[in-house]
């Protein structure tokens, strides 16, 4: 679901996790957001920017994530997991559910740059249903999926 972060006018997406089923999400998560990952340019994962424990719900967790858009035609990866930073090129936003329609849906997205003139960043945003990723096997199943029972879906 997206939301507005009040403290810089930001669309960010939340997404919630309870801690006994998601443990990998949340493990993987932690893993991006450290700082030997952070600073390396070459890295493109996606992680939450903030990590909220909801109270009154024993292990539930809301993730607020980066305002990712959908990217297409991928190669070995599900298209519903690869996912650009668009905000250069779509800098009035976009609607959330519709990506053609502009963020109150009263008009069509406006696409004011193309990924040529302002590069966007790419992320990898569900590292879990991989199972060819060899560099964290601890964190990885034998499944290759969607995971179609998170939130988002």
């Amino acid at each position: 679901m997206d939301a507005t972060r009040i403290s810089d006018n930001t669309t960010v997406m939340r997404k919630r996790v309870w801690k006994r089923s998601g443990v990998m999400v949340l493990n993987l998560n932690k893993l991006f957001r450290d700082e030997e990952y952070t600073c390396d340019p070459a890295s493109h994962c996606s992680s939450y920017t903030e990590l909220v424990e909801v109270p009154g719900y024993d292990g539930l967790f809301v993730m607020v994530m980066p305002f990712l858009r959908p990217y297409h035609n991928p190669e070995d990866l599900h298209a519903e997991n690869i996912m650009m930073d668009a905000s250069d090129l779509y800098p009035e936003g976009f609607h959330p559910i519709d990506i053609s329609r502009s963020r109150d849906y009263k008009g069509k997205a406006k696409q004011h740059f193309t990924s040529s003139e302002k590069r966007p960043n790419y992320y990898i945003n569900d590292l879990v249903s991989r199972s060819n990723i060899t560099a964290f096997p601890q964190f990885m199943t034998s499944q290759s999926r969607v995971e179609t029972s998170l939130p988002e879906f």
